[in-house]
């Protein structure tokens, strides 16, 4: 969310330029584990060093009726299954005391191909579930070797057989086991990992492929966010209401821009929020924007991307403030480090979803005024960057007795207007729609009143960042931007996984940095399920 709003004001400042002192004691990591044994790690001494991610089923088959008790879990995990031919029951045996999930990377880097890691004792169930005629039988492939059953779909057989019987490699080479477990707590019905260096291989290869203009984007933007990462790997377990989630991310500062590195060693800010979420808000998040950091990531992005869409960005940056006589530091980075909230609008039936985010800011008009300035260098800019052809202009506009401005994009298929912005005494507020200002402008006159999200299981540390989500308003508006699914499969496995969304009563999402490392922990909670 604070990449989403960096990009919300971004918009206003820059359009791209073409179109974290340690803080107290994280939350109470219940009982911390270092127990590596063969139980626990077997599985992914198996997998190839290619795995890109790999997901553990733990106790599943004596911890089901456990999972029972959570309707929306069970209703879920029933829909995909039947999708196959199965029950959920059948799942939990099929993954017994433990089963992984995984996702490899081929030979060609090219595509990912999913391998199940479960006990042998599971094949007889599987031969049965086969002897059904199902899809699922009809498209899948088994392996055993080393003590352990492999199963893929069809087409991947071959490279199935090869990691089954060992290809020289193994995962655990590639995660510093030791130290992760470290800050994960015990237990946990599942646990998740993440294999950087094999990410970065497939965004590699990505990259060296001609591809449109907006997913160049996208995979300059993945880069920079996963060339720091040394691993990442989460916990998840049951809570007698919902899911409990604690997910650590460890970063190799060497590889960060000094700005970027000191932020992550920031103290926390003040990152409350509303008690409840105003109607039509699907989610709020809280942080410092911590703006030079983020500018910082996107030059590196573009340094490590030299053909790419931000190839420029530094070059553009610097001409900008030359031309403009603008400083960023002291004209926009430092006016607005104070903290901001990011809400996102469901919208109505006849309208779009929107974004609205406030800002602290100690001087509202140089902030002001420097966007203004900022727009206007992108207007004379863009006369040789598209010919005039796509040029924005801003225009005045009024929100409840106060005077802001707009952009509008003016473009040969028409004009669209853009970012809104109004100023307060203390806040800069930027939305995507005149309703957005007018809902920042309501909650900034109550700021002073929010609060901390109330967690449990957490002690007096406070978060750099909080979100908080109502999964109704979520599951509809993500109903709305996926629109209607045009294969009768995916539509169905897509519905159980928004219902499971929708019956999401409230979430809840903190982060505390570490200097070397992002904690965070997220708990939602179901809405209860009357019992006959």
């Amino acid at each position: 969310m604070k990449r989403a709003a960096f990009h919300l004001l971004l918009v206003m400042t820059t359009l791209l330029l073409s179109a974290l002192v340690r803080t107290a004691d994280p939350p109470a990591a219940r009982e911390v584990s270092t127990d590596r044994s063969a139980a626990s790690v077997q599985p992914l001494e198996l997998l190839p060093s290619r795995t890109l991610a790999a997901v553990e089923l733990r106790d599943l088959s004596t911890r089901w009726p456990e999972v029972t008790r959570h309707q929306p879990l069970v209703t879920m995990i029933e829909r995909i299954a039947g999708e196959f031919g199965v029950t959920g029951e059948e799942i939990a045996k099929i993954a017994g005391e433990h089963a992984v999930i995984a996702f490899v990377l081929s030979d060609d880097a090219r595509s990912v191909v999913p391998v199940a890691l479960v006990e042998p004792s599971a094949e007889a169930l599987i031969a049965a579930v086969r002897n059904r005629d199902t899809r699922w039988g009809a498209s899948l492939v088994t392996e055993r070797a080393r003590g352990t059953l492999w199963l893929t779909r069809i087409g991947s057989s071959a490279a199935l057989k090869r990691w089954a019987r060992g290809d020289g490699t193994s995962l655990v080479e590639s995660l510093p086991l030791e130290e992760v477990l470290e800050y994960l707590p015990r237990g946990g019905l599942v646990r998740g990992w993440l294999n950087p260096e094999a990410v970065r291989d497939l965004l590699n290869e990505l990259r060296s492929e001609a591809q449109p203009m907006a997913t160049q984007l996208f995979l300059a933007l993945a880069w920079a966010e996963i060339n720091p990462v040394r691993f990442a790997a989460l916990s998840r377990d049951l809570s007698p209401d919902g899911v409990v989630t604690d997910a650590v991310v460890g970063i190799d500062t060497q590889a960060l821009a000094p700005e970027m590195a000191l932020a992550l060693s920031s103290p926390p800010g003040r990152p409350v929020l509303p008690a409840e979420l105003p109607a039509g808000v699907a989610l709020a998040a809280s942080f410092r924007p911590q703006l030079e950091a983020v500018v910082a990531w996107l030059r590196q992005a573009g340094e490590n991307d030299p053909r790419g869409p931000l190839r420029n960005f530094g070059f553009w940056l610097d001409e900008m403030q030359a031309r403009t006589g603008r400083d960023l530091a002291s004209d926009l980075f430092d006016p607005l480090d104070g903290q901001a909230s990011v809400l996102l609008l469901t919208g109505g039936e006849a309208e779009s979803p929107a974004l609205v985010g406030l800002f602290e800011t100690s001087d509202p008009d140089r902030v002001r005024q420097t966007l203004l300035d900022i727009l206007a260098w992108r207007r004379e800019q863009g006369w040789g960057w598209t010919l005039g052809l796509t040029l924005p202009s801003t225009f005045e506009i009024e929100v409840d007795d106060r005077v802001g401005f707009a952009v509008r994009w003016s473009s040969l298929v028409g004009a669209f207007e853009g970012p809104m912005c109004i100023t307060t005494d203390r806040h800069l507020i930027v939305g995507t729609s005149r309703k957005a200002l007018l809902l920042g402008l309501h909650l900034s006159e109550e700021t002073v009143r929010w609060s901390l999200p109330n967690m449990a299981e957490t002690n007096s540390a406070i978060p750099h960042e909080t979100k908080i989500f109502a999964g109704k308003q979520l599951a509809q508006l993500l109903d709305s931007l996926l629109g209607s699914s045009g294969n009768a499969d995916r539509g169905s496995v897509r519905s159980a996984l928004l219902e499971l969304i929708g019956s999401i009563k409230r979430g809840t999402v903190a982060v505390w940095y570490e200097g070397n490392v992002v904690r965070v922990r997220s708990e939602v909670r179901f809405v209860a399920v009357p019992t006959s």
